[in-house]
Formats: structure tokens, C-alpha cells, sequence
């Protein structure tokens, strides 16, 4: 199997997760803010920016590259969250300061 296969299969593999994401969230399944919908749509976005980098497609892999790197943000905060003792803002929440 040569690098250029490898590469379309990897894509293949994106846009399967990608499609699969999209199914879950519009029909409810799972939460698009959640952790599921973010690793789905990271996953799937790094595979299809591995396919088109290795067909030299740039606009598709600046694209998907930040596509990873929202997914990225969002899951730390989702992390710093679930982290977060109950009751506790994080600065510049938009809660008022008294």
C-alpha cells in the first residue's frame, strides 16, 4: 500500500467520524457541546487534514487544522471544568464582582 493510499484512507476514515458526529448531534444522541461530539469532530478533522496534506490540498488542511484546534480549546475547557470544585467561576465568567 503506497503513503498517497494510506493517506486517502485515513481521510476516508475523517469523513466517516465527521458524517457520524453530525448524525449524533442533529438527531440528538449526544450533546454538541459534550466531550464525545469534540473527539469525534477532532479526530475526524486531523484525519481528513493527514488525507489533505498528502494531496497538497493546503486550503482543506489550514481549514482542518483549525478545526482541531477549536475541538482542542474546547475540551480543555470542558477538562478545566470537570476539574473546577462546584461553585467556583473562573475569572472573567461575565458573573457579576462585588
Amino acid at each position: 500500500m503506497s503513503l498517497n493510499e494510506v493517506a486517502q484512507a485515513i481521510g476516508w476514515v475523517g469523513a466517516v467520524l465527521l458524517t457520524v458526529g453530525y448524525w449524533l448531534v442533529s438527531t440528538g444522541r449526544v450533546d454538541g457541546e459534550g466531550p464525545v461530539f469534540q473527539w469525534v469532530n477532532v479526530l475526524g478533522s486531523l484525519f481528513l487534514g493527514i488525507a489533505a496534506a498528502g494531496g497538497r490540498v493546503w486550503a482543506s488542511v489550514a481549514l482542518n487544522s483549525l478545526w482541531v484546534g477549536i475541538g482542542l480549546v474546547v475540551l480543555g475547557r470542558l477538562f478545566a471544568r470537570r476539574r473546577r470544585p462546584a461553585g467556583v467561576r473562573p475569572p472573567g465568567d461575565g458573573a457579576p464582582r462585588g
